[in-house]
Parts: C-alpha cells; sequence; structure tokens
C-alpha cells in the first residue's frame, strides 16, 4: 500500500531535464551463486566421496566503476554503467572420506569471480532524491580463481586421527561462463549530490558452461556515488 501511495506521488528529479551527468561510484558486494550442489559431481565408491554438503554462502567483494545517467522528464532518468565487480561465493568447512583411511578437512573455501558489469537501467523518481530502478546486465569474465585449506588426516589404530599434509590451494577453473546476464533492481537516494544505491542483480544464465552445477549468480550490491 505504501508503494502505491509513493507511486502515485508526482515525482522530482536531480538533474535538470534533458542533460547527461557521470556519476562515479565504489562499494561493496555480497554475492553467492545458486544451486551449487558440491556432492553432484561425486558418486559414493570413488575415491573422493563428500561426505556432508552445506551449499555455498555469501561472500564480500568490492565494486567501483560509473554510471552516465540522462535525464529524461522530472520523474525518469535513464543510465548506462561500467562497473568492475567482485563476485563468487564462500562454501563452508566439511571433511571429505577418501575411503582408503585418510580424510580431507577443507576449510575457508571461496571462489573469487572478477567481472566487469555494464547495467543499463531505468530510474522512476517517486519524490525528491529517491528513486527506483530495474533493468539489464551484461558481465564478462575477467578472472577466477578457487581457493581453499585443506588438511589430511590419517586414521589411527586407536580411532584418532593424525594430520599428516597441509595445503593452500589457488585453482583456476576453465569450466565458466565467460558471459552473466542478469536483472538489477534497486533503490538509491540523493542528498547534495550524494547518491546511496543498493540493488539486487537476479542471474538468469548459468554460471557453469556445462552441466556440473545449474547455478546462477545471487549479488547484492551497495554503493556511493557523487553526481557530476
Amino acid at each position: 500500500m505504501l508503494a502505491l501511495a509513493l507511486v502515485s506521488m508526482a515525482g522530482w528529479a536531480q538533474s535538470p531535464v534533458g542533460k547527461f551527468s557521470i556519476i562515479p561510484k565504489v562499494g561493496m558486494t555480497w554475492a553467492k551463486v545458486t544451486n551449487f550442489d558440491w556432492a553432484a559431481t561425486v558418486t559414493e565408491g570413488t575415491d573422493y566421496y563428500k561426505e556432508s554438503l552445506k551449499g555455498a554462502k555469501l561472500k564480500g567483494g568490492v565494486t567501483a566503476g560509473a554510471d552516465v545517467e540522462y535525464q529524461v522528464s522530472d520523474e525518469w532518468a535513464a543510465s548506462a554503467g561500467l562497473f568492475y565487480s567482485l563476485q563468487g561465493m564462500y562454501v563452508p568447512d566439511y571433511i571429505a572420506d577418501n575411503q582408503n583411511g585418510t580424510l580431507t578437512g577443507v576449510e575457508d573455501m571461496h571462489a573469487d569471480l572478477h567481472y566487469l558489469n555494464v547495467p543499463v537501467m531505468v530510474s522512476r523518481y517517486l519524490f525528491p532524491g529517491f528513486a527506483v530502478k530495474a533493468g539489464v546486465q551484461a558481465g564478462f569474465l575477467l578472472a577466477n580463481r578457487m581457493k581453499s585449506e585443506t588438511t589430511t588426516f590419517e586414521k589411527q589404530a586407536d580411532g584418532t586421527l593424525k594430520a599428516t599434509a597441509n595445503d593452500d590451494v589457488s585453482d583456476e577453473w576453465d569450466n565458466y561462463q565467460t558471459v552473466d546476464v542478469s536483472i538489477p533492481v534497486g533503490i538509491s537516494y540523493e542528498y547534495e549530490r550524494v547518491i546511496v544505491d543498493v540493488r539486487y542483480n537476479f542471474g538468469l544464465t548459468k554460471v557453469f558452461d556445462d552441466n556440473l552445477f545449474p547455478s546462477r549468480n545471487s549479488v547484492f550490491h551497495f554503493t556511493v556515488g557523487y553526481r557530476l
């Protein structure tokens, strides 16, 4: 009811009608990939069988770039942007049974996905300084890295475990899609040219380029910008 009431109000934009403005922005991301079913790739009876599955969680990152906005009318604006965005996911710690008398403990497993994002947005100003927005975004994968810390344990005769090896793993995966398409929606508020922008990106395309996981990006963006 509140949203309907706000939409019915006359809106005011912060930039003169018919003018372009550049808005540099920096901020944070909280990202994960959906449906990351880590156990789905392994079958019981192989030499590496994961005992438990907890799924991917949100991972923090950074974003920076700029929007170019055109004020169509007092209430409507359109923009296109270019942003670097560090996305990815975090996987909770787990223990895998190697079925050969050893166990592998995996800690701090996370994926760093570096994207160059190009969002095209339409903004509707509901009242002075406050806008709701939606659009479409293309993301281009620049680099990726999967990192984790692993410890191998041997089962002793008395049932205890003895750590035998430690390793820091950092691998580049070759099965990521190079282009990601998403739907960004959000709100923004402007005060004396300073703009606080909160967006959520609904991923449309799969993150991986095979049937490994039916995963899509799920990303929150929080940025602060200044209208030039």
